[in-house]
């Protein structure tokens, strides 16, 4: 079986809370105590299917290796939308690898957070501006969806440049979470929403959880790739982890393999590495 799918039959069948500090914020202006936060909020997954997470409510079907390449590619625009040059890049040496080192052909990237949506906290002024538009109480459902614009003019102009397809009140006014109809570049579309006067913070609407994975770090001639297998309980944090490390040059599209590492959690705060 897959591995990436591996993963995602182990989050399918844990379940757990959004992984964000804005979220027990909100709840602790409702008085909420965290623990029932955490009890109310159990059903949200720990993570979605490689379709959902890239693509919100469409049904849209997106090969393994444009997904790799949009998670990849997260933090790179300028804009906030995705930068299909830099994905294309990405995706094109992420073929390169695999047709090389076929031990990777099953190795996916694993999102930190969804990839549209962002968690916006506000400051008085705007949860006032949201308490005209919504009425909630400790008895109101956990998430109140605010029809039409929020009243807040800088988040509603956002919102219609980056097709914004629903905002809702998470617990509280105190709390919005933005959903948009497709991907975004959400770490900077982060910053680009925390400038709204009425932003007190903006964060990813983080995922928990634990799998495989690939990390990218880049500069102009050489990109370092990191690609990770895990197993063994990896909802609470894979136990077994193997990695594979590959250089690449963007300009020959060379590859090498530059070292192979396992580890094993064996005991509680023990890590023991085998090459």
């Amino acid at each position: 079986m897959d591995s990436f799918l591996q993963c995602q039959d182990c989050c399918r069948r844990f379940s757990g809370h959004r992984h964000s500090r804005l979220v027990f914020k909100a709840n602790s202006m409702r008085r909420l105590t965290a623990s029932a936060v955490i009890a109310a909020s159990i059903t949200i997954p720990l993570c979605a299917d490689r379709t959902t997470i890239a693509s919100g409510q469409t049904s849209t079907p997106m090969s393994a290796e444009a997904f790799d390449a949009l998670v990849l590619s997260q933090g790179t625009s300028t804009d906030g939308f995705i930068n299909q040059e830099m994905e294309a890049k990405i995706r094109g040496a992420l073929k390169a690898i695999r047709s090389k080192f076929p031990e990777t052909a099953n190795l996916h990237a694993r999102p930190s957070f969804a990839l549209d949506t962002l968690a916006v906290g506000l400051t008085k002024q705007g949860q006032d501006v949201i308490k005209r538009k919504v009425k909630m109480t400790e008895d109101s459902p956990k998430e109140e969806p605010i029809t039409g614009d929020t009243g807040i003019v800088k988040l509603d102009q956002l919102n219609a440049k980056y097709g914004a397809t629903s905002v809702t009140a998470f617990y509280s006014p105190a709390l919005l979470f933005v959903r948009f109809k497709k991907p975004m570049d959400i770490p900077v579309l982060i910053k680009i929403y925390a400038a709204i006067p009425e932003s007190q913070a903006t964060e990813g609407d983080e995922a928990m959880g634990d799998g495989d994975e690939i990390h990218l770090k880049r500069d102009n001639q050489v990109w370092l790739f990191a690609f990770k297998h895990g197993w063994g309980d990896c909802p609470a944090g894979c136990i077994n982890n193997q990695y594979f490390f590959f250089s690449y040059r963007p300009d020959t599209q060379a590859v090498k393999k530059t070292g192979e590492h396992l580890a094993h959690l064996i005991r509680e705060g023990m890590l023991v590495g085998h090459k």
